[in-house]
């Protein structure tokens, strides 16, 4: 089997890659029979180099790989007829921004496996993960500082790794700030902000809120959802909450 990792070519950049250097050279010793070339990319956030000096290939001519795999849209100029693809293609929603896209695969014969279908026993396995709550988290903090002018820390993007982001926390002379972490989903930057930093968590509970009037919390349950039993049905009535 032939795979190709290609280079990211949706405006504004993205530098992030389905496999590390590290991860593709495990994958060559556990299959030995797949044949793996990376695509050279200026952006990604590994370099050339560094799959090179593991001995990955490297090269620029795709058009002989059976699968290819990335992460964002392919814009319609780079897709390879009669190729399977792997990736976010924003188009299960019948998103009306990709329609494009998904025409032009379909007269190009194209084979596309979006991640985000990838599913277990009904679970996603490929979808917004930990690391993404955390950057989402630190990009809303960021703001914040910015907003304030009390701190000023580094976009996410531009970090080698979340090591790199807690030693900036570390350094970082902080406001006294409140910071409230809502539900128990991926973004909970601030259980890693204390880590580094000391600050302290207080568990707010019902009771808290006795003698005021609360707020709607929204759970998933309330979300809207179509009446219409096709999965791709766009009417979403008001749902009671």
């Amino acid at each position: 089997m032939k795979i190709g990792i290609i280079r990211e070519g949706k405006n504004p950049p993205d530098s992030r890659v389905c496999f590390t250097p590290k991860q593709c050279k495990q994958l060559l010793e556990k299959f030995p029979s797949i044949d793996l070339v990376v695509q050279n990319s200026p952006v990604r956030c590994f370099k050339d180099e560094e799959y090179a000096a593991l001995g990955i290939k490297m090269g620029e001519d795709m058009s002989d790989r059976d699968i290819l795999l990335g992460i964002k849209e392919v814009p319609k100029e780079n897709l390879i007829p009669e190729k399977t693809y792997f990736y976010f293609s924003h188009t299960i929603k019948k998103q009306p921004y990709n329609r494009a896209l998904l025409q032009t695969m379909i007269e190009k014969n194209i084979r596309m496996i979006d991640y985000e279908t990838i599913a277990e026993n009904g679970q996603r396995l490929i979808g917004f993960g930990r690391y993404a709550g955390i950057v989402g988290a630190h990009n809303g903090v960021r703001a914040y500082g910015i907003k304030t002018k009390t701190f000023d820390l580094s976009k996410a993007h531009k970090v080698k790794g979340f090591k790199e982001l807690k030693e900036e926390y570390a350094e970082t002379k902080w406001p006294a700030m409140k910071v409230v972490n809502t539900g128990n989903g991926n973004i909970r930057w601030f259980k890693y902000f204390k880590t580094s930093h000391g600050g302290t968590i207080i568990r707010i509970e019902h009771r808290h809120f006795e003698g005021h009037e609360p707020e709607v919390a929204l759970g998933r349950r309330h979300h809207p959802r179509g009446a219409d039993p096709d999965p791709f049905a766009t009417r979403c009535p008001p749902h009671e909450v």
